[in-house]
């Protein structure tokens, strides 16, 4: 988006207006997804037309991904235990946004970027993980800087529940008082 945003034309010097950048943006999106499904119909159509074909992608697969040494068991990477790894992140069960910004001489961030898993790592990290990250900072900022926030019940103490994501064992409401800035 970033690219979108400081991309000039060449011969006028205009940049994108928002309508232009929402065109560019939605634009990329839906061809995403139909340059996947259409390539998929493809595939399954060819595939399906040519079995012995279909039959060696079949079996190629297998040899790839079936050599399971933990004999059918499901195996996930627990994100929230690693985020709490005592070799990596200093204190790890305090809440401590600081260590982020590298100040500490106890915190080796590129280890702990590395580490965090929040939505990602490497290839099989979330597609839309930096739209999302975008997202909450966008939200996160906007709701901070126009409102007080409060816990309804500032005695809460939340646990966690466990799903594929960790998720707060119970509700939480929150109370938003208007700052009265216009941003």
């Amino acid at each position: 988006m970033q690219r979108f945003i400081e991309a000039e034309d060449p011969e006028t010097g205009h940049r994108m207006d928002f309508n232009e950048l929402r065109a560019e943006t939605s634009s990329l999106m839906v061809a995403g997804a139909s340059t996947g499904s259409v390539t998929m119909n493809w595939m399954t159509y060819y595939l399906s037309k040519n079995p012995s074909i279909k039959s060696r992608v079949i079996d190629g697969l297998r040899e790839m991904f079936l050599h399971n040494a933990t004999g059918g068991v499901a195996v996930g990477v627990p994100a929230a235990t690693l985020g709490r790894n005592k070799s990596v992140y200093p204190n790890p069960d305090l809440w401590d946004p600081d260590r982020w910004t590298g100040d500490s001489t106890t915190t080796d961030l590129a280890t702990m970027k590395t580490s965090y898993l929040g939505f990602r790592y490497g290839s099989r990290g979330c597609i839309g993980r930096n739209v999302a990250d975008q997202f909450i900072q966008k939200m996160i900022a906007q709701l901070l800087l126009r409102y007080d926030i409060q816990l309804e019940d500032p005695s809460l103490v939340l646990g966690a529940k466990e799903f594929t994501i960790q998720k707060p064992d119970q509700k939480n409401n929150v109370v938003l008082t208007p700052r009265g800035e216009v941003l």
